[in-house]
């Protein structure tokens, strides 16, 4: 669990900022590469969320819990891919305490 602070478009990021995030990076998380613009599969990435205060949740829980706040639907959990994004209800406190 975290919260989502800021988003960058990576194949919009130039050289002085991807080095300035890399540095971070491997400082921070020195196996993870730094900041990769194609997945395994050969594909173009775009996203780069900026996090802070992230949890580990004690048990894991679908994304079908979560109910979209622009048509009350769940999330669908069938996504394996980036790209679109939903605004969620927040579930609250005694919900997450479930989880956390």
């Amino acid at each position: 669990m975290a919260e989502v602070v800021g988003w960058d478009d990576k194949q919009q990021l130039n050289q002085a900022k991807r080095h300035q995030l890399n540095r971070i990076i491997y400082l921070l998380q020195p196996t993870e590469g730094g900041v990769y613009m194609t997945s395994d599969r050969g594909q173009v990435c775009k996203n780069l969320l900026f996090v802070r205060r992230m949890k580990k949740l004690a048990k894991p829980f679908s994304v079908a819990l979560l109910t979209k706040l622009s048509d009350g639907q769940p999330v669908s959990p069938k996504r394996e891919t980036a790209g679109g994004w939903a605004y969620v209800r927040d579930p609250g406190e005694e919900w997450l305490r479930t989880y956390l």
